[in-house]
């Protein structure tokens, strides 16, 4: 499928798009929110996390909201941690939270291997490929561990867990060994992250995993170096006291009043699953039985098919009802896309009330969303999104797009190639 690049060249605006005021379009951003950049940083790419906007748009939005020393930011979706990694080389104090225990042990182990030397990974890691020979510990039975990840990378990944675990090694380094031990399944099995959800591909090469773990420890011991480099002055006390847990950003287990500023990307609404994508090392890691990880899946936020909704039903804006009366209309690939929808936005007012409860007042938040197109039918989020704010009591301070893109190629050839915007919504909470 050719794409027509003029529609994004040429992209202007439509005039009856409300908060047509309030959109920037920025020239000097492009791709700005894609992971790209993260690769080639220390720490941030320690996991194979492709959900993510970059450590220069987070930096882009402290300058912008004015964030300084003293105050505390919070990124209620965390994921792999950039939000609050970004927040701390700049000294500033940040908490994250994520309802996946994958997400909060990845940013909680990069955070606190700021305040470890670099050479005990690999001096942890040299001990770790010693000991001894057999295990206990088993996976968990679940379809897609059995499918894509050999017997001997099973055994061989439960062993070396086995020897971190019940080392005498301290609890910064047994999760940093962890962590590089979880990134070595990307390399050592059949499942591809393609797309929505794993994708087994059974010509694809299986490395060693033994060489494969002990290369990503001298990563991370070169990256660790690296990184004290670049931020000599980093300050200890504020990466000690950064809290990162598990818990759901639609209740999260903050104080009311209590923090500064929110930088943070929900899920996108593109039927991603990320208890699907990420099965393989929360079974490995945190989940001994399959009614975990479905469990896991359906309390979810509602951005995939099988999520199911945690709270009660809210008014939602009458022109997205509308929207989704004629997606149900329409020839649809799944029969659940009208309720993800619906689910999806209920969940997002959840969010935001939410977000509203625990920002002090006169804070700032900045929700980076993606718009989206089920059946040739345009849901514009940033736009949704700031009049679910508005009707919250949050003012829309801004909808900076700060990328354009296609809908999917299946999509294009459906109902033609659509651009759809990738936004950074600006929102204040008002003073009393």
């Amino acid at each position: 499928m050719k794409f027509d690049q003029q529609l994004y060249k040429n992209y202007v605006l439509p005039k009856n798009e409300k908060f047509h005021d309030k959109f920037e379009f920025p020239e000097d951003i492009d791709r700005i929110t894609t992971f790209q950049e993260n690769k080639k940083l220390p720490l941030y790419s320690w996991f194979p996390y492709k959900q993510g906007f970059s450590r220069a748009l987070v930096h882009r939005i402290i300058k912008r909201q004015n964030i300084s020393l003293g105050q505390t930011v919070c990124d209620p979706f965390l994921g792999s941690g950039t939000t609050v990694l970004a927040c701390i080389e700049q000294n500033i104090a940040a908490n994250g939270i994520d309802i996946l225990p994958l997400c909060q042990f990845i940013s909680a182990t990069k955070v606190q291997a700021t305040l470890i030397d670099p050479e005990e990974i690999l001096e942890g890691a040299k001990e770790i490929r010693k000991g001894k020979t057999t295990t206990k510990y088993r996976w968990p039975n679940i379809q897609i561990v059995e499918k894509a990840v050999p017997g001997p990378v099973k055994e061989k990944l439960m062993l070396y867990k086995d020897r971190i675990e019940n080392s005498k090694l301290s609890n910064r380094i047994k999760n940093v060994l962890l962590l590089a031990l979880a990134a070595t399944i990307d390399s050592c099995c059949f499942a591809k992250k393609d797309g929505g959800f794993p994708r087994i591909v059974r010509d694809r090469q299986i490395c060693d995993t033994d060489e494969v773990f002990w290369d990503l420890c001298q990563a991370y011991s070169t990256d660790l170096k690296r990184f004290k480099k670049e931020h000599p002055s980093l300050d200890r006390d504020i990466v000690v006291s950064c809290q990162i847990q598990c818990g759901d950003a639609r209740n999260a287990p903050l104080k009311d009043l209590s923090i500064d500023s929110t930088i943070t990307s929900p899920p996108y609404l593109n039927k991603t699953d990320y208890t699907r994508i990420y099965s393989i090392e929360l079974s490995f890691l945190f989940i001994r039985r399959f009614e975990e990880i479905r469990d896991l899946r359906y309390r979810t936020f509602c951005s995939h098919v099988e999520a199911k909704p945690v709270l009660p039903p809210v008014d939602l804006p009458i022109e997205l009802l509308k929207r989704i009366k004629i997606l149900s209309q329409s020839k649809l690939t799944n029969p659940r896309h009208p309720q993800m929808v619906e689910g999806y936005f209920q969940d997002l007012h959840h969010c935001l009330k939410d977000n509203y409860r625990y920002l002090k007042n006169g804070g700032y938040a900045a929700w980076v969303v993606w718009n989206s197109s089920l059946s040739g039918i345009q849901f514009p989020v940033d736009v949704l999104l700031a009049e679910i704010a508005e009707n919250i009591g949050f003012n829309v301070e801004a909808i900076e797009c700060v990328r354009l893109t296609g809908t999917s190629a299946q999509q294009a050839k459906l109902y033609g190639d659509k651009v759809l915007r990738e936004s950074v919504v600006y929102l204040r909470k008002k003073r009393n």
